[in-house]
C-alpha cells in the first residue's frame, strides 16, 4: 500500500512499467509542496523525478517534453505534521 510522508514508498507499478518508489524527505521547518513524477528512461533511468518545492519559491519541472511525463503523486509536508495528499494516480494508490 502507498504510503506518503517523510519516508514515501509504494510497489512497483507493472501497468506503467515502473520499479518500486521509496524515497526518504529530511524533516523541515518550512511547508513543502512535494510532487512525483514518472518520465522516460534518457532523463533519469530510475523513471522517477522528484520535485520539492519550499513554500515561496518557483516549482522545479520535469526536463522532458510534457507528453513525456506523468504525476504519480502530489503531496504537502507541513512542518508541525503528517503530509495531505492532493492526489495520487490510481495505479499509485493500488501499489
Amino acid at each position: 500500500m502507498a504510503q506518503f510522508g517523510l519516508e514515501t514508498t509504494w510497489d512497483a507499478i507493472p501497468v506503467l512499467g515502473l520499479d518500486a518508489f521509496a524515497h526518504e524527505f529530511e524533516e523541515s521547518g518550512a511547508y513543502r509542496s512535494i510532487k512525483v513524477y514518472s518520465v522516460p528512461e534518457t532523463v533519469r533511468p530510475e523513471r522517477y523525478f522528484i520535485v520539492e518545492t519550499i513554500s515561496g519559491e518557483v516549482e522545479e519541472v520535469p526536463p522532458s517534453l510534457v507528453r513525456d511525463t506523468l504525476l504519480l503523486a502530489h503531496f504537502s509536508l507541513p512542518p508541525e505534521g503528517d503530509a495531505v495528499l492532493f492526489y495520487a494516480h490510481p495505479e499509485v494508490l493500488a501499489a
